[in-house]
């Protein structure tokens, strides 16, 4: 199964591809980036916690994929909050394999994002 945001209008087919393949091999795959930026933790907000190592940080993206029996599985246990379906196979305990995304597969979920990919298609 491979799951896409529609707001993600920009992906190529090498990154469904990829998903493909990598689902089909390790049971799940989520499409990611490598943050680099540097990376803040604030739990309140107002003040820095802590930096965290870019270099194991990455930008959730999609398709995420998985073989049909996992993600089936993944969502008959018990509800639980999260923002995608790799967190739910994670909480099933099951390990999740990267695939390299690209920078122009970005979300349009802002007034701003909506203007980038209108200039990007001109």
């Amino acid at each position: 199964a491979v799951i896409h945001d529609a707001v993600r209008p920009l992906v190529s087919e090498r990154i469904i591809s990829e998903n493909i393949i990598v689902a089909k091999k390790y049971g799940a795959a989520d499409t990611v980036i490598a943050a680099t930026d540097t990376i803040i933790k604030s739990v309140s907000g107002e003040f820095i916690d802590e930096p965290l190592n870019r270099n194991e940080i990455y930008h959730g993206q999609t398709p995420q994929s998985f073989q049909l029996k996992i993600i089936k599985q993944a969502h008959e246990q018990e509800k639980i909050s999260v923002t995608d379906d790799c967190q739910l196979v994670l909480k099933m305990g099951r390990k999740v394999a990267l695939v390299t995304g690209e920078w122009i597969n970005f979300k349009i979920t802002c007034k701003e994002d909506l203007l980038m990919f209108e200039k990007f298609v001109q």
